[in-house]
């Protein structure tokens, strides 16, 4: 795929175009504190877990909820960096654009056996999303609310961990516009800009866009430059129209482009510089994601309908090296030829929900509807002509389909016993239909040049899951419930099975499904200043997904386990003072396999912590408003944010050969607001820790040899500047 076009590689190009989308001299709003969401008071918190607007604290579920300004005060720039610094939430990434994975409390499938198998669903403006696209830019979003525990009854298939939520901001009808520029260490370049264009009196829109740029934090060692240098550029066009005064139309549309993210593959320890081995340009990892979703709500006759349509159209290349030099010198004390495997992956998704439910508000909740889903998947691999292992499975043209639908009914309801005690149930039957095509065609290196392989199976499945709660007001600030949740993930195919080039068939793995007990408290104290959300959580797991692979072999095998989690939450939130403003969380999670299949051959035993689970996990951050004065500006002052964040120790695979060690994240933002303009330094991993995106644990190869691990570093210390302004 081509590199980015050289408009990209101008920022200053950017900002103008930026600007141009502002309204000009019709826009003249001041930014003040409250505006920027530093209220002295905290306030309610307000989501659409359950698809209706309601207070968090009524609801008998965990919700993580990350607003606008703290996604720009801490720079989580992708939904990626987000989630990394969400206590609870573990992530395993190669730095790619489509290969991460996502856990919520320890649970979701051991390794990612596929794109489809995922145990966390995200969705996007109410549009369901691919896993792979949790590497979504941040761009203009109200908040991203993390739903913890399986949300089968609204959210559907593969939500036995939990649920991602992206809401965007939406359009209204005032005039508005803002622009951002950043720069820091190892050219981390940011521009982006968006604004509210109203059409007509019930026509609006609002435009964002964005690009971001850097150098890959890890070395080529032939010419000691940057592996790749990323670049994504994000655009948005939103538009809401009101037809009546009980009608509302929105209609979203999207494009990301995600240029050179190269997957790293380092061997640890990574030393003063993170290098890899291979031919300068070889690896690369190019993706482009469109989306356009339809949401159509009207009031009834006192409740609500809902339509949401959408399509999602994911391509993305990826350029892997087979054989990473510096591994296989100390592994086999020689680095093979060179041998590269391009695999084009292409998904189209449609979506379509209808609901009824109550308006917010009422004093009986209710919401019920039918929902239907479809994919078609295609992975291609070109040639890779192994002349160092010609027997690789993968030394062939291959192609593979998914194909993927569900249909589902769904209800859920809350509504009073007494005064203080509500009860909350519900129920989604789902019917679920796959197919999958393989071809397999030897490479001319291949011992069986030219021989070809197809493969063709299909399966179905309908399940029931759902939820039951108690909730108990203890008071007006004070709530308590307990719940428990059925969750389910159907069964499924591995994207790289190898058993195709042997003649035998790549076995669909199993469904697996998940019991989860919680019991929570949420409140509030000194009059609003002080909200506190725990939880103690037990989930049990039953035939989760293992994705197997042998280094020396490259074979590949699916596998089910069975699992525990269980541990504890604690979230405060606390406005100290006028000025002072303290987010603090706190996770436990002691998370096991704890059932293997007998003749298991992946190495797994019962006992061992669930992979990327670390068993403690937390956050702390502070934020610090003070007034100053400034010549020739009124209203100007300085706007402080420290955070913390530390991961506990944890294992890379379910083998638990390679334990990855902890690490503690110190990010900082120091801003000078002056009316409309903010300046502002910043700064991440100010300790310059070095931390593991991921881990792998290579066996010896040769008798007496040595062993080896790879993975992947974060990102070292950086320090940038940036300046926004509101019009």
């Amino acid at each position: 795929m081509s590199h980015a076009v050289p408009f990209l590689r101008r920022p200053l190009s950017v900002a103008l175009f930026l600007a141009a989308l502002s309204p000009g001299g019709a826009l003249h709003a001041e930014v003040s504190p409250d505006e920027e969401g530093e209220s002295a008071q905290l306030g309610a918190v307000t989501v659409t877990a359950r698809h209706v607007e309601e207070d968090a604290k009524r609801l008998p579920l965990t919700i993580n909820v990350i607003g606008k300004e703290e996604i720009v005060r801490q720079r989580m720039n992708s939904l990626e960096d987000a989630l990394r610094l969400t206590p609870g939430v573990d992530l395993q990434s190669y730095g790619d654009t489509s290969n991460t994975a996502i856990r919520i409390r320890g649970v979701g499938a051991l390794n990612k056996t596929s794109r489809d198998d995922s145990s966390v669903v995200l969705y996007v403006d109410g549009m369901p999303q691919p896993v792979a696209n949790s590497t979504l830019a941040t761009l203009d979003l109200e908040r991203v609310e993390v739903l913890k525990g399986p949300q089968g009854t609204l959210f559907g298939r593969n939500s036995e961990a939990g649920v991602v939520q992206v809401i965007t901001r939406q359009p209204g009808f005032e005039p508005e516009a803002n622009v951002r520029l950043e720069y820091g260490q190892n050219n981390q370049t940011l521009v982006e800009g968006a604004g509210t264009l109203p059409l007509h009196d019930n026509l609006t829109s609002r435009f964002a866009l964005r690009y971001q740029g850097s150098e890959h934090p890890v070395e080529n060692l032939h010419d000691n430059q940057p592996l790749s240098e990323p670049e994504t550029l994000v655009a948005r066009g939103t538009f809401k129209w009101l037809p009546t005064d009980f009608t509302e139309a929105t209609l979203s549309l999207s494009h990301q482009r995600m240029r050179d993210h190269a997957a790293a593959m380092v061997l640890r320890p990574y030393g003063s510089t993170p290098t890899m081995g291979i031919e300068p340009g070889l690896i690369d990892d190019d993706k482009d994601v469109s989306q356009a979703v339809l949401n159509v709500q009207t009031e009834l006759d006192g409740m609500q309908f809902t339509s949401i349509t959408g399509l999602v159209d994911s391509e993305d290349q990826a350029v892997t090296a087979m054989y990473e030099e510096l591994l296989y010198e100390k592994l086999i004390g020689m680095a093979p030829p060179s041998a590269d495997r391009t695999i084009d992956t292409s998904e189209q998704s449609f979506n379509q929900e209808l609901r009824l439910s109550s308006l917010p508000g009422d004093k009986v909740f209710w919401v019920t509807g039918l929902h239907y889903f479809q994919s078609d998947r295609n992975m291609a691999s070109s040639e890779l002509n192994d002349t160092f292992y010609p027997s690789n499975p993968y030394n062939a043209e291959i192609d593979r389909d998914f194909e993927a639908s569900s249909f589902a009914l769904f209800g859920e309801t809350t509504f009073p016993l007494t005064q203080q005690l509500s009860l909350t149930t519900g129920l989604r039957h789902t019917w679920d239909e796959k197919e999958y095509e393989d071809y397999w065609k030897a490479d001319a290196t291949h011992p069986d040049a030219g021989l070809v392989r197809t493969d063709k199976q299909k399966l179905t499945d309908d399940y029931t899951t759902g939820r039951i709660a108690l909730g108990y007001q203890l008071n007006a600030d004070n709530n308590l419930y307990a719940s428990y949740s059925r969750g389910y993930k159907s069964g499924g195919w591995g994207d790289h099975g190898s058993n195709i080039a042997s003649g035998g068939k790549d076995e669909a793995y199993k469904a697996a499904s998940v019991d989860a007990w919680e019991l929570g408290w949420k409140g509030e104290a000194l009059n609003g200043d002080l909200l506190v959300n725990t939880a103690v959580f037990l989930t049990e797991t039953s035939k989760d997904h293992l994705y197997t692979w042998d280094p020396t072999t490259f074979a590949v095998g699916v596998e089910n386990l069975d699992t525990r989690s269980q541990g504890a939450e604690l979230d405060i939130q606390w406005q100290m003072f006028e000025s002072l403003r303290l987010n603090a969380a706190l996770t436990y999670t002691d998370a096991e396999i704890t059932g293997v299949a007998a003749g298991s051959a992946s190495g797994v035993e019962k006992g061992h912590r669930v992979p990327e689970a670390a068993r403690w996990n937390t956050s702390l951050a502070v934020n610090h408003q003070h007034p100053v004065k400034l010549s020739g500006f009124s209203g100007a002052y300085l706007n402080s944010n420290l955070s913390w964040r530390y991961v506990g120790d944890r294992f890379s695979g379910p083998e638990n050969y390679l334990e990855l060690p902890s690490y503690q994240l110190v990010n900082a933002r120091i801003a000078l607001t002056m009316k409309q303009t903010e300046v502002y330094l910043w700064g991440s991993n100010l300790l310059d820790e070095e931390y593991d995106l991921y881990g792998f644990y290579y066996p010896s190869m040769m008798s007496g040899g040595p062993d080896a691990t790879l993975g992947a570093p974060g990102e070292g210390r950086l320090l940038g500047m940036g300046i926004s302004h509101a019009f």
